[in-house]
Formats: C-alpha cells, structure tokens, sequence
C-alpha cells in the first residue's frame, strides 16, 4: 500500500470538501483526486470502477479512505510522515461522514 498525497493543508482540505459537495464519476476522480487523496489502494478501486463501466458516484470509496486514515492518524500520529494542520480533520469529518451515514447501521 502506497500514499503519496493526503489533504494535510487547510487548502487541501477545502479544496476536497468543494469537490465531495457533487457527485464524481469514475471517469474523472483519479485526476480530480490525485493531489489530494493519493492512495494506491483507493486508486486501484477507482480503476476497478472505471474499468467495470460503474457510472454512478465514487465519493463513498473517497469517504471510507477518509474514514481509514483519520482512525490512522489519531491511533499513531507518529507513523504518518508529515503532520496534519489543525483544522484539516474538523473539515473533512462531517463532510465523510454525512457521505457514509446512509450505509451505517444502527
């Protein structure tokens, strides 16, 4: 597993918080995405979807990889490179989690 772009920068962060507010097809979330949630094994799923003809929104696979590094993040900080400015966190979260809040139980 391989990342080499996160949203650390409040720019970022809001930058991907404008891109989440619409629907993105498989056809244009890797470029949309590649400087803001780079991730091998993200990636390889919207390759997946691309290459199975999926059409509909692909901003659920977006959230849970949210959802995985900000677990990630909080349980060993040390192990991510660069830190997170503040804020960053507080921004994405309710924006990942409103996306996934359809699909949880309970």
């Amino acid at each position: 597993m391989g990342t080499w772009a996160t949203p650390d920068t409040m720019v970022k962060a809001k930058k991907l918080v404008a891109l989440l507010k619409r629907p993105i097809s498989p056809d244009v979330a890797k470029d949309k995405l590649y400087d803001l949630v780079g991730d091998d094994d993200l990636f390889d799923a919207l390759q997946d979807a691309k290459d199975d003809r999926y059409t509909e929104d692909v901003r659920r696979m977006v959230a849970l990889k949210l959802g995985e590094w900000d677990e990630w993040y909080f349980r060993a900080p040390e192990d991510w490179r660069r830190p997170f400015e503040i804020g960053v966190w507080e921004t994405l979260r309710p924006v990942y989690r409103k996306i996934l809040a359809p699909y949880r139980r309970g």
